[in-house]
This record gives structure tokens, sequence and C-alpha cells, in this order.
């Protein structure tokens, strides 16, 4: 578990590996992502790189323009693993989670607020087990 987030200057390359990875797993080149994200593709570049403050907007866009998980977009920059937005890219499985999540904040506020971090992560360790066994 993290403990607090990281400083910007950490998370630099992490942007920039997070959306070249997934550009690149939608087979798209920068002149293609500036064009659809309506960019110079000076801009897209820098953006791509990471330069710059971090602008929800143009993640938001490039989320649109990727058809990725914005969810895991965000979660793979916060925790540091660009892997995480491309192997959810097409299955969404991020959003899905915090939509689970949301339901049941809406259900049971009480409980949610009741919840500790060990006993979410047991809880999913447990419901992602299965998933670790090649299908038959």
């Amino acid at each position: 578990m993290m403990d607090s987030p990281p400083a910007l200057e950490v998370l630099q390359p992490v942007v920039a590996a997070t959306l070249r990875g997934i550009r690149q797993f939608r087979g798209m080149t920068i002149a293609d992502m500036a064009a659809a994200m309506q960019m110079p593709p000076r801009s897209y570049q820098h953006f791509e790189a990471g330069g710059g403050r971090l602008n929800m907007r143009q993640l938001i866009r490039f989320a649109e323009v990727t058809d990725c998980d914005f969810a895991a977009l965000l979660a793979a920059i916060l925790l540091q693993t660009p892997s995480l937005a491309v192997q959810a890219a097409d299955n969404k499985v991020v959003t899905a989670l915090v939509m689970r999540l949301a339901d049941f904040s809406a259900e049971q506020p009480l409980e949610m607020a009741k919840l500790t971090a060990a006993a979410v992560s047991a809880a999913m360790k447990e419901a992602l087990g299965p998933l670790d066994e090649p299908p038959p």
C-alpha cells in the first residue's frame, strides 16, 4: 500500500510510459494522436512526455481518443505501474472495480466508512484468486 502520493517529478516518467504504452498498444503514431486530440504534434509530444502540469481535461480526451480505461489510466500513474493501464485498456476492469465500490458506498455508507485497507485488500485477493487459474 502506498503511504502518500508520489511527487510530481517522480510521476513524469510514469505518465510518459503510461501514455506511450497505451498509444503504442492502440497502434497510433504521435501524429495520429495529435490530430485526434486536436493539438500540434509538438504539444502532444510534450503532453505524452509528462511535461508540464497534469491536465485532467487532456487525460480525459486521451482516454476517449484511445478508448482506454480512464480509471486504469489514473491508477497506473498514481501506483506507478504503466502496464496496468495497457492491461485494462480493453476490458475496463479498473472502472468496473471502482463502479462496484461506488455501488457499495451508496448501498452501505456506514459500512464503507468502517472498511480498512487490509480488509479490502484481502477481499480483493480472495475475489480475484480464481482468475489466476487458466480457463479450462
